[in-house]
């Protein structure tokens, strides 16, 4: 699935459902009879459940690692950046955005680099908070807890200090016409570091480039490789 637009424009609930209209089963009728500012609690798209009454998102994930010595992701897609993702979600980033922009968000935007002079200049991530938790069974009873417990600073031993990410809505590749969510091309759905194409970011002045593997899975907390998780996106007011 693709986002069509103009690289600079910010996509408002409308012009992201209009999009795709005719791509999921979201639409089914023309954009002029669906009634866009209040699509369906339970929409189709795949491996995303949205719930409007408690303003959440859950994702289908498994647990793709739980130990690891370069960590820059708590989840991409599959056969992406899993070598350094804790989780992986079969869930398509654009999918990801969609959802958020259905709870009535506006994307932000990734961190930006731009020349000034002879120098680049880093333009912070930006954009609606929101609190992730990670929902799975152990020992018989559903537990829900915050995603960065699973995180830990592989120098200090300690856990990552918050539990908040920014709805940035990743970016487009306008070289491919029509022009393509970066998002699903990299696959990088909640990073831990900045690369440019993430859906969700840290507030962290990290990028891929400048972690020196800094962060690790906290290996105690995190169930087997293979157990299926929750991944439920809440934002902030």
């Amino acid at each position: 699935m693709l986002f069509r637009m103009q690289r600079s424009a910010t996509p408002t609930l409308a012009t992201v459902v209009i999009l795709l209209l005719g791509q999921t089963s979201l639409a089914g009728q023309s954009s002029t009879t669906q009634p866009l500012a209040t699509p369906p609690d339970h929409s189709d798209l795949p491996h995303v459940t949205i719930d409007r009454h408690n303003a959440t998102v859950d994702l289908d994930a498994t647990v793709n690692m739980q130990d690891g010595r370069w960590l820059e992701l708590l989840a991409c897609t599959p056969q992406m950046r899993t070598h350094e993702s804790i989780l992986v979600t079969p869930a398509k980033p654009s999918h990801v955005h969609l959802a958020l922009v259905m709870l009535g968000l506006e994307p932000g935007a990734p961190m930006r680099w731009r020349q000034v002079g002879d120098e680049y200049i880093a333009d912070p991530a930006h954009g609606p908070r929101i609190a992730v938790t990670l929902v799975f069974q152990q020992d018989g009873q559903s537990v829900e807890v915050p995603a960065n417990r699973w995180v830990v600073n592989r120098r200090t031993g300690e856990t990552l200090d918050s539990n908040v990410w920014l709805f940035t809505g990743s970016s487009f590749d306008d070289t491919q016409d029509p022009p393509v969510y970066r998002g699903d091309i990299e696959g990088s759905i909640l990073s831990l570091v900045h690369f440019g194409d993430e859906v969700l970011a840290r507030p962290t002045e990290l990028t891929n480039q400048t972690d020196q593997g800094s962060l690790a899975p906290h290996t105690e907390l995190i169930p087997p490789v293979g157990t299926p998780v929750k991944i439920r996106l809440r934002p902030i007011q």
